[in-house]
This record gives C-alpha cells, structure tokens and sequence, in this order.
C-alpha cells in the first residue's frame, strides 16, 4: 500500500521535508511548491496518491484524464533533485483514513517530518475533513505556497488538460514549464506498419490518458541525437482495432529495431484526429501527406 521510492543516493533520516499532491504534470504551480521545499532543510520528498483519489469515487467518463504516466512523472520530480517519493496506494481502506490516522502513520512514524508544503486548497482525510491546522496542531510546521497565476488565470492541471484537448502543446510547454513526453518501453506489434512502407515503435498506453490523433513528435533515448517522426494514438480503426489506445511512432529514416528500449517520445503539434479509411490504399496516402505534414511542423527537410 506504501511505497518508498528513492530518487537520490541521500540517505534517508527523520525529518526533513515534503509536499503533497497529485501532481499530475508538475506544472509550474507544482514546481513553485518544489522551489520552497527545496529551500527547506533535510531530505526533501514528495508524498503521491496512486490511484488519483478521483479515480476511486467518479466514474470513469467522470474522472480527470491523465496528464503523465506515473513513470514520467517520477522522472521529472528526480530532475528536480528530491531525494524521495512516498507512493501511496489509494484504496477504499486508505479513502476511510481520519486525519489523526495520517498524521500519526505517514507523517511522524513513516517519514517524521518537520515541515509540510501545500498548496491553498489543501485538504486531506476521510471527507476532506483534514486542514492544516490539524498538521499543525501535531507539530509540524506547514508552508503554504499560493497559486501561480499566468495571463491572469490560475495554472492548473485542469487547465492544461484542456490545453492538451484542444491540440494547443505551445501553451502546454508554458503552463508545464516543459514539454509534453511521453514514456516508455517499445513493444512487439503486428508489424502492420512495415508492409506499409511506414515502420513503427510501438507503446503501451493508460486508457484515460488525454491523447488522440496524429502528432508530430520528437523521440529521444535511441542514441544522442534527436529523432523526428509522426505518432499515431489511438485503437486503430483501419487497421485489427484495438481495445485499449496503443502510441505508434514512425521515426523519418530509421530503421533499426529497438524492442524493450525506454524511449521519450516529445509531443509538438497535432495534426489531425484518427479515423477510420475505406482502404489500405487511402490509409498508405493519409499516412504519407501526415508524414509531410509533421516535417513542416517540425522544420525537418522534405524528400
């Protein structure tokens, strides 16, 4: 239910610091939080809920789509130089935890912390009915950091999955203060796309993640150099449609194979929505003015 993961070679004593969230996309409202834990003594970690707790109790139509996969997200918290990540099962069980119970299991006995960073909405126990007062009242010194705001709306993850929705990956570079990756490992596939003359890496996605359509990418983690291609993501209407989203990437002029590799994969721009072809002759055409498409995107020669 309670994970220790750590993210330095800083060894871990009580005490110390931490904030705590979500922190889906560590957006620059959440690297505000970071910046003043950062600027507190001890080891400094980050305590996250897995599942998001919306996920427990909304539908799923209802709860918020997932801006980063939990790999990429302990990614960019590591660059950030915390030491440690506290990953907590959120469960129906944890769901009924007062804030007596928190307070006195994760707080003092797991990581005995001196001081906790929040955001101004922060609230926690069963109910919500947790304050900082009540950390507080426990002995521990609260740091409450206010919301960022950016041409003159509040950066949110909310604000930047709809960002996201709409294909707008320039505005979600300035609200994430980085850009959108996705990561992972590639997978076998059918091989579907060699017959048609556009090979692809293949990965795994969550079902509620927030992309569809076809992107023009940059891919990182094959060699030093940055690769460019397009992405398809999606269940592949024309093509064995699938029932869960799969990434494919065609990466313009490589041809190397990489399977059980992590790659980056760097959304820039999206090009269109996925949909269904008639035929394989009409799909093998889309593809290749997609293809001419992402290379204008992305400032790539055309030949």
């Amino acid at each position: 239910m309670i994970h220790f993961i750590p993210l330095s070679t800083q060894k871990m004593k009580p005490g110390g610091a931490a904030a705590m969230g979500n922190f889906d996309g560590v957006h620059l409202g959440h690297q505000a939080l970071l910046q003043a834990l950062r600027a507190l003594p001890g080891p400094r970690g980050v305590i996250l809920f897995e599942p998001h707790p919306k996920e427990r109790f909304c539908t799923p139509a209802e709860a918020p789509r997932r801006i980063f996969l939990l790999a990429d997200k302990l990614k960019v918290l590591q660059e950030m130089g915390l030491d440690y990540v506290l990953l907590i099962h959120f469960s129906q069980t944890f769901s009924q935890w007062t804030p007596e119970q928190f307070i006195h299991t994760i707080l003092h006995n797991k990581l005995g912390l001196k001081a906790l960073v929040v955001g101004p909405d922060f609230r926690f126990g069963c109910q919500r009915q947790g304050a900082r007062e009540d950390i507080e009242k426990a002995g521990i010194f609260v740091h409450q950091v206010p919301f960022l705001i950016a041409d003159q709306e509040r950066v949110s993850s909310t604000l930047i999955r709809a960002s996201l929705l709409q294909g707008n990956f320039k505005q979600v570079q300035q609200l994430l203060g980085h850009g959108y990756t996705v990561t992972g490992k590639v997978l076998h596939g059918l091989k579907r796309g060699r017959t048609l003359g556009f090979p692809t890496l293949n990965m795994g996605l969550r079902p509620n993640m927030l992309l569809a359509g076809v992107y023009a990418v940059k891919i990182k983690g094959l060699g030093d150099a940055i690769l460019y291609g397009v992405a398809n993501v999606g269940r592949r209407p024309s093509l064995n449609p699938l029932v869960h989203p799969l990434l494919e990437v065609h990466i313009f002029d490589y041809h190397q194979e990489v399977y059980g590799q992590r790659v980056s994969i760097e959304f820039i721009a999206k090009l269109r929505d996925e949909k269904k072809f008639a035929s394989l002759p009409e799909l093998v055409v889309q593809i290749a003015q997609d293809v001419i498409h992402a290379k204008q995107e992305l400032k790539c020669p055309i030949r």
